[in-house]
């Protein structure tokens, strides 16, 4: 384990992504003082300066570019930001006036949504930043591009009257719905591979469980920790390794699922602790885990923690 830090007490902060050098994503603020993106690597965090009164990274690729969301005053817009060319708001489909943009891949192609009176559309910008409506399926009302390989695959979900359906956009191809679990009404893709796994989940009212799909064959139910009956994938990596939060006996926890080891609560890969695992932000091809967690109460019932206590950072780091 790798303690990065404390988030500040009573901010707003929110953790997403890490590529394969360590480095984070993300955004975090206080009332009345604003919410700003940042990049988190291993030695230091720095702020990206846009001017806005919100901005928030949720995406960074191996080159170091991120992609997020900020305020222009009249506007929410989608951004890529690097250190070399500063922030480059990315523009909506024409008619629309906003955007958000929330993956991006290692050719600097971003996925997210355009939306104006018309609706939400899933959208894919070139590194150009030209946008490219994604489409929907008959009867779909809107839809939202969530994540994207270096292939230029994309996934997300399309919205009905019925729920969220997950999806997939092949390069060169219009979208394709990837079912949910047996008994269950809505899905949502999250995440893609270089190999076209596909993780998210599958719900149906009062519970969900994480999902993979994978090519050819049927969503498979990556199940929930003891005790839960809930589960949510939220990355993966080229590897087949699958993160995410699970429901358990002790309350929310961090996972890890492996082909070979299942669901394992990442509380129980690491040393004896006083704080717990709770959530995860992302995996990078290294198995590197980005997680956070707050302390527990001293003489606390199972599952209690001290919700008062900031937030703490780790990277997990795989041993031999």
């Amino acid at each position: 384990m790798v303690d990065i830090g404390t988030l500040q007490q009573g901010a707003s902060s929110l953790l997403r992504g890490i590529n394969n050098a360590g480095d984070v994503s993300g955004g975090s603020g206080t009332f009345g003082r604003g919410h700003r993106a940042f990049v988190l690597s291993p030695t230091q965090l720095e702020a990206i300066p846009s001017g806005a009164d919100y901005s928030a990274g949720f995406a960074i690729n191996d080159g170091g570019q991120i992609t997020g969301s900020l305020n222009t005053g009249n506007s929410v817009r989608g951004f890529v930001w690097s250190r070399g060319a500063g922030v480059q708001l990315l523009a909506p489909l024409p008619g629309d006036s906003g955007s958000q943009a929330f993956a991006i891949n290692g050719r600097g192609e971003v996925v997210g949504i355009s939306s104006g009176k018309a609706g939400v559309q899933a959208v894919r910008w070139s590194a150009a930043g030209v946008p490219e409506a994604l489409g929907t399926l008959p009867g779909q009302r809107a839809a939202r591009a969530l994540g994207i390989n270096d292939r230029g695959d994309v996934v997300g979900y399309t919205q009905s009257a019925g729920g969220r359906q997950a999806v997939l956009w092949r390069t060169g191809g219009g979208p394709e719905l990837l079912g949910a679990l047996p008994g269950h009404q809505t899905s949502e893709a999250v995440a893609i591979n270089a190999g076209g796994d596909i993780v998210g989940w599958s719900g149906q009212l009062g519970s969900q469980h994480a999902v993979l799909w994978q090519p050819g064959l049927a969503p498979r139910d990556l199940g929930t920790l003891p005790g839960g009956s809930w589960s949510r994938a939220l990355g993966l990596n080229t590897r087949g390794e699958v993160v995410g939060t699970s429901g358990s006996y002790l309350g929310p926890r961090a996972f890890r699922w492996t082909l070979t080891g299942g669901m394992n609560d990442l509380n129980d890969l690491i040393p004896v602790s006083d704080f717990v695992l709770q959530d995860v932000a992302g995996i990078n091809d290294a198995g590197v885990i980005l997680v956070t967690g707050r302390d527990e109460l001293p003489n606390a019932s199972v599952g209690e923690h001290n919700h008062e206590f900031p937030v703490r950072v780790f990277y997990l780091v795989p041993t031999p």
